[in-house]
């Protein structure tokens, strides 16, 4: 059975601006690894940031940080998990979080 995604519907700003303006689809935009919107190739920010954190693959989650920040990111794992997270999930966030620290120290 799916998933069901509750809690208030929100839209999802990009922090940066999302390159290729042209491309109509969104996974290709942010030129994420996985066709997470094969089936659906107008698929909405909120319902793509689902799916990436649903299969936790850490170059694409790594993208949803940079470019929707990392406490979307978060929210959205907590949203999909709650508090049984993977560990390889809070794995993750922590390297991204880790690598987003020492990137802010370099500037």
């Amino acid at each position: 059975m799916g998933k069901f995604i509750n809690g208030t519907h929100r839209e999802v700003l990009p922090l940066r601006e999302i390159p290729h303006p042209s491309e109509k689809r969104l996974v290709k935009r942010l030129e994420l690894e996985f066709a997470y919107d094969h089936a659906n190739p107008s698929m909405r920010a909120e319902t793509l940031l689902y799916k990436v954190v649903e299969r936790y693959r850490f170059n694409d989650m790594l993208q949803i940080a940079f470019y929707y920040g990392l406490d979307q990111l978060k929210e959205t794992v907590v949203d999909v998990f709650g508090d049984d997270q993977p560990r390889r999930v809070k794995q993750i966030l922590r390297n991204i979080e880790s690598g987003f620290k020492e990137a802010q120290l370099e500037h």
